[in-house]
């Protein structure tokens, strides 16, 4: 990606959604194996020939025995069989943490913490997670961690459902990992790409490597919160707000192990073992919603929450930035668009006797027709924008408001928070004529409406609703206007951010 500065890195910005699919509990038959009929909706037909533990897992003894502690110590879950108690916990864990202090992101920048979020969000209620599914016996979490994160800002980019090979990360990394053990591996998708479950099906061994087609590569991936420790909380929604699904390590226990549903809230102090994604998280139940990987049987159908900074969840917390495929998919329109904007906050006091404008603006009822287009400003105008401070409802990682008249329309941008109604203010410095706008959107993540604003010391008048087709945009307004504030709100994105490249504000 270029850069404007050697000291800005840009990085392309994604957000994540995420589908739930339920299917059946998977048990061993008498003999030992996974029969079909058992196995008939295992997220992998490898699976079906698994040779369920003889004496491995949890025995019924001890799961009686957990229930009962469960219930003697009020905790908030509860426990039993599930497609995981089948195995030994050191067969279906391989996080090593001992791995990570040696892995590297390619982006070193923590997240931009968020000052407002929301109670509740899930991925999965957004429709993007791709399904559940099962490592087997082999300890490949941190390989299944991996791809679900990937699956999910794919998902968020290109709207589409992808199943990676886990195999591919398993028999092909050089880094030594197998399924004895690893970490997340984003660095080798990003450097060489992810083959396709059809063509590198899933064996649940170490098997061997072969040549085949890499057909996705992530752009860059960075820690939450530095390499080591345990990201704040506020940290962890902010990066699963702005970047989708995230990798966590977490120390399972056979009481996770067996966790059938509500909201873990037990703690050990045993080390990080196992590899999660986090999806999501809920302030009522002061939890963690977290997709696992040890097949639908487990938990609330795959999934489960975990309180807050019980059993080291977030350890290692990470994220992924995928650009989209080639060609870039349309965002779908926004069916109901909604040309009226947010309540803007006032601007940055001015020094002038001017009263300062209402923090709560109203639209006029009845918005001015939208401005004609105009190719070009006329010569005689002058450009009033250049470098003005610039005010924004929210930021998108490190792509601020002061980026859209900077005098460099091609690389440097502004995007916003997805999700929410946004606006942006900008302050001429002094009372200007205003006769011509020329703005520069992404041509995939753009507001289908916009609406012109202008200060007129009392309230925020309407000075035109655009209807807005991405790409460069140049408007002349029916009648010129005398303004030190003017403001540009955009309806709410219908799946993604919007991106503005360049807003050129031209009079006298």
């Amino acid at each position: 990606m270029a850069r404007k500065k050697s000291n800005r890195v840009l990085t392309t910005l994604i957000i994540t959604v995420s589908l739930l699919i339920s299917s059946t509990v998977v048990y061993a038959s008498e003999n030992g194996t996974l029969s079909g009929s058992d196995c008939s909706n295992c997220d992998y037909v490898g699976l079906q020939s698994y040779k369920a533990p003889v004496g491995g897992g949890l025995t019924s003894t001890e799961i009686e025995n957990m229930k009962k502690d469960v219930k003697r110590k009020k905790y908030k879950f509860t426990v039993g069989k599930n497609s995981a108690t089948l195995y030994p916990l050191e067969k279906i864990t391989g996080v090593e943490s001992q791995i990570q202090k040696s892995v590297k992101p390619s982006v070193n920048e923590p997240v931009i913490t968020l000052s407002s979020l929301p109670s509740s969000f899930d991925w999965r209620a957004e429709g993007g997670v791709t399904p559940v599914r099962n490592q087997g016996g082999c300890g490949s979490c941190w390989a299944f961690g991996t791809v679900a994160v990937v699956e999910g800002i794919i998902k968020i980019k290109d709207k589409k459902d992808v199943d990676l090979s886990e195999q591919y990360l398993v028999s092909c990394n050089n880094k030594g990992y197998s399924c004895n053990g690893g970490w997340a591996i984003f660095d080798m998708i990003q450097s060489s790409g992810i083959a396709l479950e059809s063509d590198m099906p899933y064996t649940g061994t170490n098997g061997y490597c072969k040549s085949t087609d890499k057909p996705y590569k992530i752009d860059r991936w960075g820690y939450i919160a530095g390499q080591n420790g345990i990201p704040s909380v506020d940290q962890i929604k902010s990066a699963i707000y702005q970047y989708g699904p995230v990798f966590s390590a977490v120390a399972a226990d056979r009481y996770f192990q067996a966790y059938t549903g509500g909201v873990f809230n037990t703690n050990t102090s045993s080390q990080v073992n196992h590899a999660v994604v986090i999806v999501g998280w809920d302030d009522s139940k002061g939890a963690w919603i977290i997709k696992n990987s040890w097949g639908t049987g487990w938990g609330e159908s795959g999934y489960g929450y975990i309180g807050y900074n019980c059993n080291k969840i977030g350890y290692g917390a990470a994220y992924a930035v995928y650009g989209g495929s080639t060609p870039d998919p349309q965002p779908e329109p926004d069916p109901t668009p909604d040309p009226t904007p947010n309540p803007l906050p006032d601007p940055t006091p001015d020094p002038q006797p001017d009263p300062q404008p209402n923090p709560q603006p109203e639209p006029q009822p009845e918005p001015e027709p939208e401005p004609t287009p105009d190719p070009q400003p006329r010569p005689s105008e002058t450009n009033l924008s250049l470098n003005k401070p610039v005010y924004a409802s929210s930021t998108y990682y490190n792509y601020y408001a002061k980026y859209v008249n900077d005098n460099d329309p091609d690389v440097s941008r502004w995007a916003c928070v997805p999700g929410r109604n946004n606006y942006l203010i900008m302050d001429l410095g002094a009372h200007k004529t205003i006769t011509s706008m020329k703005l520069k959107w992404s041509t995939t993540n753009y507001p289908r409406i916009y609406v012109v604003y202008a200060w007129n010391g009392r309230a925020w008048e309407n000075k035109g609703t655009v209807t807005c087709k991405g790409g460069e945009e140049a408007i002349k307004f029916s009648k010129s206007f005398n303004a030190r504030y003017v403001s540009i709100s955009l309806a709410r994105p219908n799946s993604s951010f919007f991106c503005l490249y360049d807003w050129q504000v031209y009079g006298k």
